[in-house]
């Protein structure tokens, strides 16, 4: 079981995902943090960034925050 954390940045005009110099990973998307809009655009471009489904992540920290964990299960 591995774990990532990431930072959040909905309603962003350029979606993409960056890594920066320490090292964390930054995701841009354009949905508003709202009804779980962004968080479901987040997992969906994380999975993409790791090459990896969209069901081998889950995650179980920081719905409602701008600091998110996720797991990354092995299928």
């Amino acid at each position: 079981m591995k774990m990532i954390e990431i930072i959040a940045h909905p309603s962003s005009k350029l979606p993409r995902v960056e890594t920066d110099l320490l090292g964390l990973v930054h995701i841009y998307t354009k949905e508003p943090a709202q009804d779980g809009l962004a968080n479901r655009a987040i997992k969906k471009s994380l999975a993409k960034y790791l090459d990896i489904k969209e069901s081998q992540l889950n995650l179980i920290a920081g719905a409602q925050s701008k600091y998110k964990r996720f797991k990354i299960t092995t299928a």
